[in-house]
């Protein structure tokens, strides 16, 4: 009856019964870089180039080491443009979807419940379930959103909780 980005928003309406939700997600950075095969890769191989030349000092590295530390600078790279994005979109996702191009398409986003939702397509569509039921049956002006965002490195992923003041 309900496909699985359902559930997860009914919850969170359930828990928005108390006027105040909260829940938790978690985004391993595996979610964060492209596939080789995607169009929008994060970072161009042009850009990893230009900032290896840049270094202030010759590289006397071996070739392997070099590959890692310009591996190491586009993580960083990606890990900086998706707080980014999570800062900036996140606050607003009751009435605008954010920016997707940060996740991989196989992402995997699961609430404390439970309930997982898996793939970009149910992501989004989880999005857009949750802003036409906020426009429904809740003021979208006096509603809000607080998150805190960070990277936790013992876990290698970005962690996010929301509180959700429903009115």
């Amino acid at each position: 009856m309900f496909n699985q980005a359902s559930k997860l928003y009914i919850v969170l309406l359930l828990q928005s019964a108390l006027n105040c939700a909260s829940f938790h997600v978690d985004v391993p950075p595996t979610c964060l870089v492209r596939s080789p095969r995607s169009k929008n890769t994060s970072m161009s191989q042009a850009t990893t180039e230009e900032m290896s030349k840049t270094t202030d000092a010759p590289s006397t590295l071996p070739p392997l080491f070099q590959e890692v530390g310009n591996q190491r600078r586009e993580f960083e790279m990606n890990l900086g443009k998706a707080m980014d994005v999570l800062r900036n979109d996140y606050p607003d996702m009751l009435v605008s979807s954010p920016d997707f191009s940060i996740y991989h398409d196989d992402i995997s986003v699961t609430d404390p419940s439970g309930v997982e939702i898996k793939g970009i397509s149910s992501y989004k569509s989880s999005f857009r379930f949750l802003q036409t039921v906020v426009r429904l049956f809740y003021n979208t002006d006096r509603s809000k959103v607080q998150m805190r965002s960070f990277y936790d490195f013992a876990r290698n992923s970005i962690r996010i909780s929301f509180n959700v003041e429903l009115v």
